[in-house]
């Protein structure tokens, strides 16, 4: 219960809390109100709305009756009126801004656009500045009659007009320019005759028209007695003429060269003359044909145009070639002459279908359990054949094989020649062997003997009288197969699987690209991008294994190249610092009495030069190397090589001399009659050599070779040891008989492009030398 006897009505379990029971109470403000029993109702801020006058404003308004007076807001609306004509949308607000100072009218602006000349309201609010008038207006413009849409605000005489002129020429042609130029210079293009040279031109009509201009062709006859070979407008000059003379010059490279008009006068230059000498080449290639170059083109014989002879050499499938000389022997497309004894082959070459028909070698002692394309299982029978002859007589061949078609008794003569043939030294004891295939008897002991000797060269194996191939000989068809599968194992190497060659031609470039090069040499590895984007352009262009070879042959050109500048070009800068530090050494004293030199700037100036003719060089080479990716000759090996070893030579010649220089600083400082001998003996073999690499014709690898040997003795008599020269490896691919041998290993191997006439060949994998034939060829097939 609450003090006021209230009976508290909630549950026995539950809090009774303060007393809600609602009692009529007089509030301090002498207002009655209905309270809770338990507020107290002098704290009670009364809620009864009373009306007051606020002393402010003096505006009577209504609020709470327990708020401050001075706090009540009033409800009036403000009455001022605003500089922009408006009232003010504010209620009563004499305590806030009373100035209206920061008030802001929202109402729609009742002003025209700024420099309006029409009737535009602005479209603003109120308070908000107002813009130019931007709505579009059609104004005339004063100094002409074209009207533009423009902004209202825009003042015409400020706008040019870009219409075109529509007004007449004096010429009578209307004026093309624009209508706010002025007018004049008419375009229109007339034809005028010019009056020094009766030539007509077409030009501007406002252009007056002169000879400066023509450009007909001059026919007026030099003093030299050609004509002018310039245009009618340009002066005539007889050093202008481009027409050759009768009178000729010497070119550097021996050779009588005539003259253009031009160099009469101005004197002609022996190395530019060798650059357009005409001379026939007409050396003998190796391939055996007639060069068709000229001096010019040939590099006077250092490295020949490629030959456009068709090739006609024997394929090792047997068949000629058709295709150009300077091209590598493509597989054959000729039709298969395979023949056994149950069918002839009608495919094209390299495509044979194996015969599954039994083998026909059988005789009386033994009989071969394959099938005919297979390997036979037997080997040949060497008993004399027993059967008889047309004649009666006996058979002179062997058991089991075709009987030849030669008797001792009625055919003595043609036996005698059968064995002469070969060089074979027989008796009557003798057997021979009938080709089957071509016709041809021999005695069995010589021919082994003769096939033997060509039995690692990859081929078909032939008649060595007529080079028919050996197909149908029983007891050589294991030889026969054999080489045939080699035949067709080097066709596969050298046309390739398009994918790997694709792979191995990016790997070359890649390798290449991570090669680190001096700055000498950027310009010209820059090919090595095209050369990339050509391969890339010509995937699906079948170049098989032809372009990786022929690249990776390239490429190890050029980075020999690179590598022995290096060499050389450090073996310089050594030399170079060696005469720095003598000059850093000189004392004022030695040099009074002349005992020690300085380098003269002319001296400084010829090392410079020495090494820019060596990078020159170098980069001429590169071009050459990688201006193309078709396969590289045997010729163009042989000529890459040989200017490989002039630039050598070159590198050599140059340390030689910047050695030389530093020697002679040391010679003033300690003269000896010793060193001053050495010295005239070095510099004669400088001369020398000099002389013999200023001469631009070819020479041959020997003397090449001697020149690096003696350069070399010279360059370790004054210090300089070099590393031997390494010369890139031979790596070309051809299909022709003689380019591809078999080791005794079993690798198989191309030596296109060796020197003719070796004797012995090394494999370039195991470097087993092959010496001419293996006897053990034949008896070899059957163990």
């Amino acid at each position: 219960m609450c003090f006021r006897d209230h009976r508290c009505e909630k549950q026995c379990w539950q809090k009774c809390g303060d007393c809600m029971v609602p009692v009529e109470s007089t509030l301090p403000c002498g207002h009655v109100s209905k309270l809770p029993c338990h507020v107290d109702s002098r704290e009670y801020k009364c809620l009864v709305r009373v009306s007051v006058k606020l002393p402010d404003c003096e505006h009577t308004n209504e609020k709470l009756c327990s708020t401050d007076i001075n706090n009540a807001r009033c409800s009036f609306p403000c009455d001022t009126r605003l500089p922009c004509g408006h009232a003010c949308a504010f209620t009563c607000h004499l305590k806030r801004d009373p100035q209206h100072l920061e008030y802001k009218c929202l109402r729609p602006c009742t002003r025209k656009n700024v420099n309006c000349q029409g009737e535009h309201m602005c479209e603003k609010k109120c308070f908000e500045k107002c813009d130019s008038c931007k709505v579009k207006v059609k104004k005339k413009l004063p100094n002409c009659e074209h009207r533009f849409d423009m902004d209202c605000s825009t003042d015409p005489s400020t706008v040019e007009c870009l219409k075109p002129c529509k007004k007449l020429l004096d010429c009578g042609h209307a004026c093309q320019r624009k209508c706010m130029e002025p007018c004049g210079g008419c375009l229109v293009k007339v034809e005028k005759e010019i009056p020094d040279c009766q030539h007509k031109i077409r030009v501007n009509c406002c252009d007056v028209p002169v000879r400066s201009l023509c450009r007909e062709k001059c026919m007026k006859v030099l003093s030299c007695g050609h004509t002018c070979s310039s245009t009618c407008g340009v002066p005539c000059d007889v050093k202008s003429c481009v027409y050759l003379s009768t009178r000729k010059a010497q070119a550097r490279c021996g050779h009588e060269v005539q003259l253009y008009c031009q160099e009469i006068d101005e004197g002609s230059n022996p190395d530019t003359l060798m650059l357009r000498c005409q001379e026939p080449c007409a050396k003998i290639l190796m391939c055996g044909h007639k060069c068709k170059g000229t001096c010019a083109r040939c590099m006077q014989g250092r490295i020949h145009i490629t030959c456009q002879e068709k090739c006609e050499r024997t394929l090792i499938c047997g068949h000629k070639c058709s295709a150009p000389c300077s091209n590598p022997c493509p597989p054959c497309r000729e039709k298969c002459n395979f023949r056994c004894e149950h069918f002839q082959c009608k495919e094209k070459c390299g495509y044979c279908l194996p015969c599954k028909k039994k083998c026909g070698w059988s005789c009386e002692h033994q009989t071969c359990r394959k099938n005919c394309s297979d390997f036979c299982d037997r080997p040949p029978c060497n008993e004399p054949c027993t059967r008889k002859l047309g004649c009666g007589h006996e058979c002179i061949g062997f058991c089991g094989e075709r009987c030849p078609n030669l008797c001792r008794v009625c055919h003595p003569k043609e036996v005698e020649d059968a064995l002469v043939s070969l060089n074979a030294t027989g008796d009557k004891s003798s057997r021979f062997v009938l080709l089957p295939d071509c016709g041809h008897v021999f005695e069995s002991t010589s021919l082994e003997k003769s096939l033997s000797e060509s039995a690692h060269e990859v081929k078909l194996l032939q008649c060595p009288v007529c080079h028919v191939p050996i197909q149908q000989a029983y007891r050589y068809k294991n030889a026969a197969k054999l080489c045939l599968n080699r035949v067709n194992q080097v066709r596969f190497m050298v046309i390739g699987n398009l994918h790997q060659v694709s792979r191995k031609v990016e790997k070359v470039l890649d390798e290449f690209r991570e090669y680190p090069l001096e700055s000498d040499f950027k310009e010209s590895c820059r090919l090595v991008d095209k050369l990339s984007e050509f391969t890339k352009r010509n995937k699906k262009s079948h170049g098989g294994a032809v372009i990786p070879y022929s690249l990776e042959a390239r490429m190890e050109f050029v980075t020999s190249i690179i590598d022995h500048f290096r060499d050389l070009k450090s073996k310089m800068d050594s030399s170079k610092r060696e005469q720095e530090r003598l000059d850093s050494a000189n004392t004022r004293m030695e040099i009074r009495f002349g005992r020690v030199s300085n380098i003269t700037p002319q001296e400084r100036s010829d090392f410079s030069k020495m090494e820019q003719e060596c990078v020159d060089s170098a980069n001429s080479l590169i071009k050459i190397l990688l201006g193309g990716v078709h396969n590289i000759t045997p010729q163009e090996h042989s000529d890459y090589e040989g200017e490989f070893m002039r630039f050598l030579i070159l590198m050599k010649l140059h340390v030689l001399k910047s050695s030389l220089a530093t020697i002679r600083r040391h010679n003033m400082k300690n003269p000896t009659s010793e060193k001053r001998q050495k010295l005239v003996e070095c510099e004669k073999e400088y001369e020398k050599c000099q002389k013999w690499v200023d001469n631009p014709s070819a020479f041959f690898k020997v003397e090449y070779l001697e020149m690096i040997r003696q350069l070399n003795q010279v360059l370790e008599s004054v210090g300089k040891k070099f590393h031997p020269a390494l010369r890139p490896r031979n790596i070309v691919f051809d299909l022709h008989e003689g380019s591809w041998y078999e080791c005794p290993n079993g690798h198989i191997f191309s030596v296109c492009g060796l020197d003719q006439g070796i004797e012995a060949t090394n494999c370039n994998q195991c470097h087993a030398e092959i010496l001419g034939g293996s006897n053990q060829f034949f008896s070899s097939l059957y163990h």
